[in-house]
């Protein structure tokens, strides 16, 4: 009973009443959906994209699959049975990240969260925007390299993602602090 509280709550958080009732296709099942359509850039870990500092992207959700669920009330604040992308970021050490959304068409409600391993968001997960279209803001402690998740409560849409320019310790010549503000 605890368990069905805990996914009901988190469906009404994200706004859904059957986000967590969204049932999810097995491996199997996947593989052999998957050879009927396409698969687009992103869609899985093994076809995830760099996003680089000051680069914006658009991308149709509507032909992404639901792969990876980063737990409800583990790393984000609800479930998150929509369709996502996956995109690698290079890092720096004390780096500002900046990521924003905005959807473009449809009705996603996208959330974003940052993990380490993208095999596993749930268990590496760094942080997760707390709703939807709130946009990430971190400074990183570590650099290397790290997943950005861009995914949806159940509705997909065409979405922007941008990774602002930020000045990191490791670059804080007066021209890279200006840009963050100019």
């Amino acid at each position: 009973m605890r368990a069905f509280s805990m996914m009901l709550l988190a469906a009404l958080i994200c706004g859904s009443p059957l986000a967590a009732k969204t049932p999810r296709l097995d491996a199997t099942d996947l593989d052999q959906a998957r050879e009927r359509t396409r698969v687009i850039p992103g869609d899985l870990c093994s076809t995830a994209t760099a996003l680089s500092r000051g680069a914006t992207v658009e991308i149709d959700l509507c032909q992404a699959w639901n792969d990876y669920d980063p737990g409800a009330f583990g790393c984000s604040s609800c479930a998150l049975p929509g369709p996502e992308v996956v995109y690698t970021l290079d890092t720096q050490a004390g780096e500002q990240l900046r990521i924003v959304t905005s959807v473009s068409a449809g009705a996603a409600d996208v959330r974003l969260y940052l993990a380490t391993d993208c095999a596993d968001p749930l268990g590496t997960c760094l942080v997760a925007s707390a709703t939807g279209g709130a946009g990430l803001d971190i400074t990183l402690v570590q650099g290397g390299a790290l997943y950005l998740f861009v995914d949806t409560t159940d509705e997909c849409g065409t979405v922007s993602v941008t990774r602002q320019e930020a000045a990191s310790t490791a670059s804080t010549t007066w021209g890279a602090l200006k840009a963050i503000y100019y």
